[in-house]
């Protein structure tokens, strides 16, 4: 439950309280939706570990964790996949990636990247010095 907290602390953005539906976010942000059976604290912590050390990068890429446990959030509409595991949902609302554990934030920034709308996106000046 404190990882749990700490994340969504992390998250929240003046969207979060209006949004009901995945689809509340599509052309304004990137989604890391992890779906878990509320007993992988370890994974939970990975990505609150990673969140914390590329705030910046997730900032500027406009990445939002979403946890679902089983399926389900509290907020948000349930979760349409069974499947447990990690996906990274693009500002199309389309899935980019998957992986069933937290080997998906080695790949997830060079991912993003290489997607035509980021790609415009970095047109512009970096946020983050890189």
């Amino acid at each position: 439950m404190g990882h749990r907290l700490l994340l969504i602390l992390l998250m929240l953005s003046p969207l979060w309280v209006n949004a009901q539906n995945l689809e509340d976010f599509r052309w304004q942000y990137r989604l890391l939706v992890i779906n878990h059976d509320g007993q992988r604290g370890d994974m939970m912590h990975d990505i609150v570990a990673f969140n914390l050390d590329f705030a910046c990068e997730m900032r500027e890429r406009k990445i939002l964790v979403v946890e679902y446990i089983n399926g389900m959030h509290e907020n948000l509409n349930a979760w349409p996949l069974d499947e447990q595991g990690i996906w990274l949902v693009g500002l199309d609302g389309g899935i980019k990636d998957y992986s069933q554990d937290t080997r998906i934030l080695e790949r997830l920034f060079d991912r993003i990247d290489a997607m035509p709308m980021r790609r415009s996106e970095l047109l512009r000046q970096s946020e983050c010095g890189t």
